[in-house]
């Protein structure tokens, strides 16, 4: 396989890592977001907003936790830990696809151009395929948060309901966070698969 090919394979690989994580990596940070949840969940915590800010600031290492028991810190420090690796991936793939899409535009400027529209629209196709098997997977809910944290936080997570954790996060925030992540992913997705047949209506056009 040429060089160019190799490299549009892996364009097309990587886009919708980025587009989901990049919305894992939005939300996250996203106060409003919080805020509407807490409502939602009725979420009935002294001074929730300054511990939403402390647990935020956490995660970026701007502070240290100071509101939650040891069991929860520990769960909280892993969780830190896996949030760090996929924004660490995030940031790596963006690099990545930037010294790519560089790389193309300098070496192999006219194939770039003929095959832009298809790595947006195979990305674009892709990333609805990983969000169906997702949505799949989210009708049974419990089972894939159940086995994610199985995977992910070796049985450091299972807290009592009077936990701060559980009170400030019940199950239904997750559900939502992941809803949300699916959403937004889709939307981009279409972007994506929108701008490919444009160009190809204008190529053709011209």
């Amino acid at each position: 396989m040429n060089a160019n090919k190799v490299i549009l394979v892996i364009l097309t690989i990587t886009i919708p890592y980025l587009i989901l994580i990049g919305n894992l990596y939005f939300y996250l940070y996203n106060e409003t977001f919080y805020y509407k949840e807490f409502n939602k969940n009725n979420v009935n915590v002294k001074d929730k907003e300054l511990i939403l800010d402390n647990l935020l600031n956490f995660f970026k290492d701007k502070e240290s936790l100071k509101y939650f028991n040891e069991k929860e810190s520990s769960h909280l420090a892993d969780v830190k830990n896996l949030i760090d690796k996929f924004i660490s991936l995030f940031y790596f793939l963006i690099i990545l696809d930037m010294l790519l899409f560089t790389i193309l535009f300098i070496k192999y400027k006219k194939i770039l151009i003929k095959n832009i529209k298809k790595t947006l629209l195979y990305s674009g196709i892709l990333t609805i395929a990983v969000m169906l098997v997702f949505i799949l997977l989210s009708l049974n809910f419990d089972f894939l948060f159940d086995n994610f944290h199985i995977l992910f936080f070796a049985g450091n997570w299972l807290f009592p309901e009077d936990s701060l954790l559980i009170q400030l996060f019940p199950f239904n925030f997750f559900y939502d966070y992941f809803l949300k992540i699916l959403i937004n992913s889709f939307i981009i997705s279409f972007i994506l698969i929108l701008i490919s047949l444009l160009l190809k209506k204008k190529k053709k056009i011209l």
